[in-house]
């Protein structure tokens, strides 16, 4: 390894004095520092000489290199040597990257790490298929390779990923179609150690577009996962698809609404999707729900604004659970006040299961904003099955100064009238 190290730095010199001087710079910055600490009484009373400071002190030596040829072509080479005063010095790569940025294409490699500036980023399908360079969620590339540019009108974004032992390959291309829609494909292969798991193939289509005529947004989606079987030959199990059918920002007057039907098998996976509870994969995973919302500013002298939902869930495909429906207004009576009162009832569907998921939801809460900070004399909630009320009064302060300042008082089964709180006896 340090042999290998020794090699690129090497060439990388080789290469900026190869170069001529007004194309090629190499820049070298570097830092040195060293602990030394000598215990007497350790020592057994042994003789401190001056040699010791070369063996036994905690020498570092850090050298980022960068070369640069043009405005296209960068390398970035972070080393750091250390015991370097030993018979065995230590030589470790640090996050390093090379990038060749050019027309049509683009090429860059690098160790993939989070404050690397050239790193993993999502391909951005609709159903979130290649989010994240994280295999399984957990394990981290150990170095990745992209290739991104446009061919034949298509646009590219290709990504190599090594683990240890086992290897991915991801990307996604995008065509323009007419009517401003943009049709998708989103592909992810991951090659597996044989002797435990069989290589697996995630692969997806969409489109996406503004519907002529309502200027509202179309996002239609759909992915499948397979594992290999054989050379050239994938297979999947029973209910290994996901998929997304959605309108946003359909504007009828003064009402904005929205519908999507979703879908995600279980027994689909994907090895790149995004950790987030929200994210599509994990919030519909081995579900379906059919869901829709309207939004309304009222036509009652103040700024208010009404936000009505509903959604049906199912048990993929079809088997339904529960249907909820949601309710809120936003009352802003004067600048930087706002008063939210909003519900929800959630009626169950499924007798055949245990578990029982009728209830109800009630909040009510008043938030006022001023010099920074944002204040909240009244919070109240209300659910069931739990019979539940909370009663909160904080201060926040809503700056970016990471400063937060919050006080709450809570009071269980209790009702707020009169601004006091009377018991009441537990149902």
């Amino acid at each position: 390894m340090k042999k290998n190290l020794t090699i690129i730095a090497i060439a990388l010199l080789v290469l900026a004095m190869a170069m001529p001087a007004s194309a090629a710079s190499l820049s070298l910055k570097g830092e040195y520092s060293a602990v030394f600490t000598f215990d007497y009484a350790e020592a057994h009373g042994e003789t401190w000489l001056p040699s010791k400071l070369g063996e036994v002190a905690d020498h570092k030596l850090k050298l980022n290199l960068t070369f640069k040829e043009g405005e296209s072509l960068v390398a970035y080479l972070p080393l750091t040597l250390t015991k370097f005063a030993t018979a065995e010095p230590a030589l470790a790569l640090g996050s390093w990257y090379f990038s060749y940025d050019t027309a049509p294409w683009a090429f860059w490699a690098s160790k993939n790490d989070a404050s690397n500036a050239k790193k993993f980023a999502s391909l951005g399908d609709p159903l979130g298929i290649v989010a994240s360079s994280k295999i399984y969620g957990a394990d981290a590339a150990m170095w990745a390779l992209n290739a991104k540019g446009d061919i034949l009108g298509a646009s590219l974004n290709l990504y190599a990923l090594d683990y240890d032992g086992e290897a991915g390959w991801v990307g996604r291309a995008t065509y323009p179609l007419p009517l401003d829609f943009t049709i998708g494909l989103v592909g992810a292969y991951t090659n597996h150690d044989e002797d435990f798991y069989p290589d697996c193939l995630n692969f997806g289509a969409d489109v996406v577009g503004k519907i002529p005529g309502l200027d509202a947004t179309l996002t239609l989606a759909g992915a499948g996962a397979w594992e290999k079987t054989g050379t050239w030959k994938f297979e999947g199990p029973v209910d290994n698809v996901a998929f997304l059918a959605k309108i946003s920002d359909l504007k009828l007057g003064p009402v904005t609404a929205w519908a999507s039907y979703t879908g995600v098998g279980s027994n689909f996976w994907a090895h790149y999707k995004s950790t987030a509870a929200a994210a599509i994969l994990n919030k519909y995973a081995g579900s379906a729900a059919a869901e829709l919302g309207i939004t309304a500013e009222l036509p009652v002298g103040i700024p208010a604004t009404l936000t009505l939902g509903d959604t049906l869930w199912m048990g993929y495909p079809t088997d339904t659970k529960w249907n909820e429906t949601t309710g809120k207004v936003v009352v802003t009576p004067m600048e930087n006040l706002d008063v939210t009162v909003s519900g929800a009832y959630k009626a169950d569907l499924d007798d055949a299961d245990a578990k029982d998921y009728k209830g109800y939801k009630a909040h009510a809460d008043v938030k006022y904003t001023a010099f920074g900070l944002e204040l909240n004399p009244l919070s109240i909630t209300r659910s069931t099955p739990t019979q539940m009320r909370q009663c909160t009064q904080a201060v926040r302060l809503s700056t970016p100064s990471l400063v937060s300042i919050s006080t709450a008082a809570r009071w269980r089964d209790w009702t707020w009238a009169s601004r006091q709180a009377t018991p009441l006896r537990s149902p």
